[in-house]
């Protein structure tokens, strides 16, 4: 059947404009009505605070680094006839549109580092002035000179480098902010401890960078808890050096008892030291070691139950907490579980807390150490030995529930097969320590700063699609399309992903996806790609180059392309599990509509044709789209929203009356701007999948 678009030229053209008079004269008293009554998205109006669009579109694609979601648009045909009929140059009357959206190599675009160090007496603070060696045979009480048989210089090597510590740190990850901070801590205040010391002392609170992080260290640790220099004043044998507040100071630390953690930034924590946690998982038995063990002291097991104490900003350390594994019958009560939900942890850009732990070389962690031969009692080399593991098993166990890396003594292996390769490096002089070990340096620069897991869906009401396709102007999907998803893993295997659901945007039908109907796997991962192939046509002129979709990056605003209702081709995610949020414009894809030259059939749906790589389809096909919600009015992010924009200038255009395919309708082509389009069968969802 011929339109009457395909008749003479003269009655085309009298009919035209005529429709064009009575259109302009309509549109002026609409355009009118939209001005009085649209928002307006001047400074200060509505989610955006006066961001323009280019501003908006340069902020949400490059304020946050990696894991960077790439996405794309690829039109199989550069032009099209209008209207789905082939007798115009291009003989084509449907494109296909390939959206693609895949995600990259990833990095954290913040880290902050939180060091929490140690300072029992084998750490490298011994204090020799004191006089109690204890029953270590190397001890010596001549200030200067004594130290412990393998006493560790892990201490005094940190102080002594903290400059090079935090810039190797962060040349080993570029493209990554880091910044550090500084706890330090060690008592227990039981039999074994004489008191005195600190359960959780805060040295750097801020976050600094490399540079101001050293000299932090030097100002606040070395200057004020070991008195200027590198020892512990009173640190001896009648301490703890086995057990230590080790659990107390990690609470703190994953809630932020003190400091300033960033909800945009991931965080780190690095344990150094060589004790075990009060845990009834990490036994430890002081007659077997070179203590000073109360006189007549019948027990010689180190408590398992950590105290309440009390810390900075009113936080209390509840009784008994455990290590990795609850000692209570709260089954969320221990360290690796607080890591994941504590509030200072779940708001990381992870959603969790990394805790790296390394075990320096001493005494409490070699069991062939001469400190323990020379004590003769409580079991000998067994408890030596059971000693070292449960400290060293402590230290696996918390790197390896919390996502971090673990290094430790070259003798022991963890239980996941995590080697250790320090060396026994000795400790030199009190007063002038060795500050030198090469081994603790690369572990320190290769600790682990957690992986960024890849991009989530947006959750809440309503809930927003991962990805949308908002068509543009006298564009739109096809009537009855079929949809061909495709995702593929990082080794570019095939993994079955649903079609889409219609979104309805006033006179526009959108479409949306996710990555699965699974909750716990909606999301992409590093390497792994989404693509959705489907055909679109034009409904009407202009007879020009003109946007496919409603975009809003700066080529998209200078093609005539924006959003729809505040709507556009977008990516909204979660980058990482937390809670920041990041809104991706498609980009730009334009097709030449052309006019039909002469009567002739209406063209066949396009068969797929070469575009983009894709992975296998996955098996089976995907049920037609329902209903979605249109996305909400504001997504929930710091700074960060998709709203309402202004619906803009409404153009002059042509109106005419047709008769095509199976439906009827009133089809209106704007010259610029999304137009208006009714469809013979408005917000149809008769949509397919090839196979």
């Amino acid at each position: 059947m011929r339109d009457e678009w395909q008749g003479s030229r003269t009655r085309r053209s009298s009919a035209l404009s005529l429709l064009l008079l009575l259109g302009i004269a309509l549109l002026t008293v609409v355009a009118a009505f939209a001005t009085a009554t649209v928002p307006s998205s001047r400074p200060g109006a509505g989610p955006l605070s006066g961001l323009q669009l280019e501003e908006r579109s340069h902020l949400t694609n490059g304020s946050l680094a990696g894991p960077p979601l790439a996405l794309s648009v690829f039109v199989s045909s550069p032009a099209v006839c209008v209207d789905a009929l082939a007798n115009c140059p291009a003989q084509l009357g449907l494109d296909q549109v390939t959206l693609t959206a895949q995600v990259g190599p990833s990095h954290w675009p913040a880290v902050q580092v939180l060091f929490l160090v140690e300072t029992t007496p084998y750490d490298g603070v011994y204090d020799p002035s004191a006089g109690v060696p204890g029953g270590d045979p190397c001890g010596d009480a001549q200030y200067g000179y004594g130290t412990l048989c393998e006493e560790s210089n892990g201490v005094p090597f940190f102080v002594a480098n903290a400059n090079e510590i935090t810039r190797g740190i962060a040349a080993a990850h570029p493209g990554t902010n880091f910044s550090f901070g500084l706890v330090d801590f060690f008592a227990t205040a039981d039999q074994f401890d004489a008191g005195g010391g600190a359960y959780y002392h805060v040295d750097v609170s801020q976050f600094l960078n490399a540079s101001g992080f050293g000299t932090a260290v030097d100002s606040s640790f070395q200057a004020k808890t070991l008195g200027g220099g590198f020892i512990l004043p009173h640190s001896d044998l009648r301490e703890n050096f086995l057990h230590s507040s080790s659990i107390t100071a990690l609470y703190g630390a994953l809630e932020g008892a003190g400091l300033n953690w960033s909800d945009n930034a991931h965080h780190v924590i690095v344990l150094l030291g060589s004790t075990a946690p009060r845990d009834p998982h990490y036994t430890e038995n002081y007659c077997a070691s070179p203590a000073v063990t109360p006189d007549g002291l019948a027990n010689c097991t180190a408590p398992t139950c950590e105290p309440t104490n009390n810390l900075p900003s009113g936080l209390v350390v509840p009784a008994c907490e455990g290590w990795v594994v609850s000692s209570t019958a709260n089954s969320s009560a221990d360290l690796a579980a607080l890591a994941a939900h504590a509030a200072a942890c779940s708001g990381s850009l992870g959603a969790n807390c990394t805790v790296d732990s390394i075990d320096f070389y001493d005494t409490p962690t070699d069991p062939g150490s001469p400190s323990w031969s020379e004590s003769g009692n409580a079991g000998g080399p067994l408890n030596w030995t059971l000693n070292s593991e449960h400290i060293l098993q402590a230290g696996c166990d918390i790197a390896a529930a919390t996502g971090g890396t673990w290094a430790g003594p070259s003798w022991y292996t963890c239980p996941n097969g995590w080697a250790g390769n320090l060396p026994l490096v000795g400790h030199g002089p009190a007063a002038e320590p060795n500050a030198s070990n090469p081994k603790l340096l690369a572990a320190l620069l290769g600790l682990g700063i957690g992986q960024p897991n890849g991009v989530f869906p947006v959750a809440g009401a309503p809930a927003r699609p991962m990805f949308l396709f908002v068509p543009y102007g006298a564009v739109s999907v096809a009537l009855g399309a079929s949809f061909r998803e495709q995702c593929t893993n990082a080794t570019g295997a095939p993994f079955p992903c649903p079609g889409p659901t219609t979104v309805p945007l006033g006179d526009t039908t959108a479409y949306g996806w996710n990555i699965s109907t699974t909750p716990f796997a909606n999301g992409l991962s590093a390497g792994e790609t989404w693509s959705s192939t489907f055909d679109v046509e034009v409904l009407g002129p202009p007879f020009a180059t003109v946007p496919v979709d409603a975009c809003i990056t700066v080529p998209c605003r200078a093609a005539g392309s924006g959003p729809i209702l505040g709507n556009f081709s977008s990516s909204v995610y979660r980058p990482y599990e937390g809670s920041l949020v990041a809104a991706l414009s498609f980009p730009l894809a334009v097709v030449s509509v052309e006019p039909d030259v002469g009567g002739g059939a209406f063209s066949p749906p396009l068969a797929p044709i070469a575009g983009p790589p894709l992975g296998t389809p996955g098996a089976g096909s995907a049920p037609p789209p329902t209903s979605a919600p249109p996305p909400g009015a504001a997504v929930p992010a710091p700074g960060l929203a998709i709203g309402t924009f202004s619906a803009g200038v409404i153009a002059a255009g042509a109106i005419r009356l047709g008769i095509r395919g199976s439906g009827m309708g009133v089809k209106t082509a704007a010259q610029s701007g999304p137009g208006v389009r009714k469809r013979g069968s408005p917000g149809s969802t008769h949509v397919g999948r090839w196979v």
